[in-house]
């Protein structure tokens, strides 16, 4: 028997304080009480032991059928994909589903602002040191359909703009 999968996907990309999970978030809201999903694929990943590609796959393929199984069929989703093998991984999590992927764009000195303000210790020295491969490694992929710029907007704005870049395409 084949699981059910989501159709429509959402994937926000940035760099490093890019603003993907708030934004995807703030898309959520939009979206009212139609049937979708916010998550960050960070989480569906974050591990030591085992390969990050292969966990974001399994985990996420299971979670899909999960929110199928319960009439979810959008999906409003955020990482960064800083090499093909990112967008692969998710692409075999949800086979056959309409993707749809926006890369959020903030200055630098953005970034770095919303990076002390969210994290501390050895992971804010971490991430300031990483924001600029980071987005240098964003772009290389290349993996969006569309770029929104998210520095100095109102979040809900950005998602309005982003949410009318996924429905748009549809």
């Amino acid at each position: 028997m084949r699981l059910p999968v989501a159709t429509e996907v959402l994937l926000l990309t940035g760099g490093l304080g890019s603003g993907k999970t708030t934004v995807a978030i703030a898309v959520g809201e939009l979206l009212g009480d139609a049937p979708h999903a916010v998550i960050d694929l960070d989480w569906l990943c974050w591990c030591t032991g085992a390969g990050v590609h292969e966990m974001l796959t399994a985990n996420l393929r299971a979670v899909t059928a999960n929110y199928a199984a319960s009439g979810v069929r959008r999906l409003v989703l955020a990482r960064a994909l800083l090499e093909p093998a990112h967008l692969a991984a998710v692409r075999l999590a949800v086979p056959g589903a309409a993707l749809t992927v926006v890369r959020l764009t903030v200055s630098e000195r953005t970034a770095r602002d919303r990076l002390r303000a969210r994290d501390r210790g050895v992971t804010l020295d971490g991430h300031l040191a990483e924001v600029a491969e980071f987005e240098r490694s964003v772009e290389r992929t290349a993996a969006e359909d569309t770029v929104v710029h998210n520095d100095g907007r109102p979040v809900d704005e950005v998602a309005r703009e982003v949410l009318a870049a996924w429905t748009g395409k549809h």
